[in-house]
């Protein structure tokens, strides 16, 4: 796994995109997005990276979520075509190797599997054959929340 991927797990940041950044900042370091569902809560595309923001212009989730065999980040991100190799046996063995305590849970849905990271809160989802399927970490509270 990247350390970009790696680093995200650990701390909830995606290099310099963290909850709470206004919608003004992330573009100005990703620049336009590729798509976005509009209205309030917009989610807006960039490659597989899916940003949230609220009706008050701030980030509040950050999800990462490969489209195919590799992960595709904005350049500014490294722009890094990461090929899903890594499977969850190994990555959740990293994290735990670096002192990072992992967690099973089912925060959407019954049966639903999903690891969360415990001190960045990041939630991790792994598909039936081990690869990483999305990684998110969302804050709602930010949402409605005015910071500076």
């Amino acid at each position: 796994m990247s350390d970009v991927v790696m680093s995200f797990a650990r701390t909830g940041k995606l290099r310099s995109i963290g909850i709470g950044m206004r919608f003004d900042e992330v573009i100005a370091l990703l620049g336009p997005a590729d798509g976005s569902t509009g209205g309030d809560d917009a989610i807006y595309a960039f490659e597989d990276l899916q940003l949230g923001f609220s009706a008050n212009r701030m980030l509040w989730l950050i999800q990462v979520e490969p489209r195919g065999e590799v992960l595709v980040l904005p350049t500014v991100l490294g722009g890094e075509m990461i090929r899903k190799t890594t499977d969850r046996s190994s990555f959740l063995q990293d994290l735990r190797s670096d002192g990072y305590d992992v967690e099973r849970c089912e925060p959407f849905a019954k049966g639903e599997l999903w690891w969360k990271v415990l001190r960045s809160g990041v939630l991790v989802r792994f598909g039936d054959n081990g690869l990483l399927e999305t990684m998110q970490l969302a804050r709602r509270s930010v949402a409605t929340t005015r910071c500076g």
